[in-house]
């Protein structure tokens, strides 16, 4: 879960970067010397990944709670356990 966690604070640092180098491209006076400057990919993948990251974070957290409140599954009772048996081979 931590982990899932750290995933957006990296997708977030991802964005920040995305928008500094722009800003820092756009106000260089040297850009203007020069005719060809490649220019940068273009952003929006991070909206993407910061929903990922999200629905990660989200899904991490229920299985941590799960795990938390119940550390082992229980086996099903015998009853059960004969009830499948019989409607498999129903079913084979």
């Amino acid at each position: 879960y931590a982990r899932a966690q750290r995933l957006g604070t990296t997708v977030a640092e991802l964005e920040s970067a995305r928008r500094r180098a722009e800003e820092s491209r756009r106000l260089n006076p040297g850009r203007r010397l020069r005719r060809s400057a490649p220019h940068p990919p273009p952003g929006g993948g991070e909206f993407r990944w910061e929903r990922v990251a999200g629905h990660l974070a989200s899904l991490t957290r229920s299985l941590a709670e799960t795990v938390r409140e119940r550390p082992r599954f229980a086996a099903p009772p015998e009853t059960a356990l004969g009830a499948l048996a019989v409607s498999v081979s129903y079913t084979h």
